[in-house]
């Protein structure tokens, strides 16, 4: 724009000035449109339309516990003098029985689980399995005396699996025969409880014996780890491409284009959480590090916007008047209203879809967390993620195109 310097200053104090009157009705008033208002003008109880959806599709809410299938039994013997079993390692052993395993050894007090352990006369084994394959190892008579399981400690684990290339259906059906359970499966992002449905990408939540399940796990993928150290390296250089995104700047007819600091963090943060999805194994931020990160940079931007505004606030409110907050007001409101109606009678969406995408759109991160309260469910956030995402590019490469146009 072909205007003076002090113009320039004047005109950035003023944006400053106008995107502080206008935020707190952009967050605050949209996060009440969408979480009471929208629902209302509907005609629908969002909570009781909430719990119909989870049924509907048979979404678990995560606090139903783990699922014990009563087929599977952890029994404990005795190998007495002349047992067969007494030589063969716990491998051998898990060969030579299908459906069972050895998961623990106890051998004068003490607790043996390494897969190479070579049991012995008087051992004690805990093994894990079908209630059906003890009645063949029974028919075995391999000489060993039962003894009471609940006496002993079993370490169980869970673990949530990342399928890749090395995944097949009968590689699960062998692990599932073998004493463990799924508790979830979700496919395409969908809980799912066809498992024949499952795909390499897909996530499965497994339980079972932790000797077991640490070895079975790498036939059919990855453990999708969560640790709690932040990897600081994968995050620096996600920040530090994501700087060198947005330093390009590509001209066409005059109009500067370029993602900026903010859209370029964005587009790395997006790759770079796609790049962990597919190896889990790396690049690990802890849930309460990404918590920390977002409220801190939230807050930070916030206060920041204040101070810069804050000496020629009321100068500026007496300049724009209540003008400049109504139109925040309609600009907020509006086409939240118009898609509202747009995604229920046009294009039929469920009130789930419709709210969670308006909420994504929107990039208000606040009303998806009331709307999760109001309905004591998450179910929301399937239709927010991928909403959010393009929000975000969209709002950030939109504004400094509309500069461009209007100067």
């Amino acid at each position: 724009m072909h205007i003076s310097q002090a113009a320039k200053t004047a005109a950035m104090s003023q944006v400053a000035i106008a995107y502080a009157l206008t935020y707190v009705f952009g967050t605050v008033g949209v996060l009440i449109f969408l979480k009471n208002i929208a629902p209302a003008i509907l005609r629908v109880n969002l909570r009781e339309a909430t719990k119909k959806y989870i049924e509907e599709n048979h979404i678990s809410n995560g606090d139903q516990g783990v699922k014990i299938s009563a087929n599977i039994r952890v029994r404990a013997f005795k190998l007495n003098k002349g047992c067969e079993f007494i030589g063969n390692t716990l491998t051998d052993f898990d060969k030579n029985n299908q459906g069972l395993i050895i998961e623990e050894v106890v051998r004068d007090g003490k607790m043996l689980v390494a897969t190479t352990t070579t049991l012995q006369e008087n051992d004690t084994i805990l093994v894990v399995g079908h209630i059906k394959h003890f009645a063949e190892l029974a028919d075995k008579d391999p000489k060993m005396s039962e003894l009471d399981a609940n006496n002993f400690h079993l370490n169980l684990k869970k673990a949530t699996v990342l399928l890749t290339k090395a995944y097949s259906y009968g590689a699960l059906e062998q692990i599932l025969s073998n004493g463990v359970l799924i508790d979830t499966a979700e496919h395409d992002g969908q809980k799912i409880t066809d498992y024949t449905q499952l795909t390499v990408g897909d996530h499965v939540t497994i339980i079972g014996p932790a000797n077991y399940l640490t070895n079975a796990i790498k036939t059919i993928g990855y453990e999708k780890v969560t640790g709690i150290k932040t990897d600081v390296s994968f995050m620096s250089i996600d920040i530090f491409l994501g700087i060198l995104l947005g330093a390009i700047v590509i001209t066409i007819h005059k109009i500067p284009l370029t993602l900026g600091g903010d859209g370029s963090a964005l587009f790395a943060g997006l790759y770079f959480g796609w790049l962990q999805q597919k190896h889990p194994t790396t690049g690990i931020i802890p849930p309460y590090t990404r918590w920390l990160l977002k409220s801190l940079g939230l807050n930070l931007f916030i206060a920041v916007v204040g101070l810069q505004a804050g000496s020629g606030f009321v100068t500026a409110l007496k300049e724009m008047g209540w003008l400049v907050f109504l139109i925040g007001v309609l600009v907020s409101i509006l086409p939240h209203f118009l898609t509202l109606l747009f995604s229920r009678f046009v294009l039929k969406m469920n009130i789930v879809y419709n709210i969670g995408s308006l909420c994504g759109s929107g990039t208000i991160t606040a009303a998806l967390n009331a709307v999760n309260a109001e309905t004591d469910s998450s179910v929301f956030a399937l239709s927010y993620t991928p909403t959010y995402a393009l929000g975000n590019i969209f709002l950030t490469v939109m504004a400094p195109l509309v500069v461009a146009i209007l100067a």
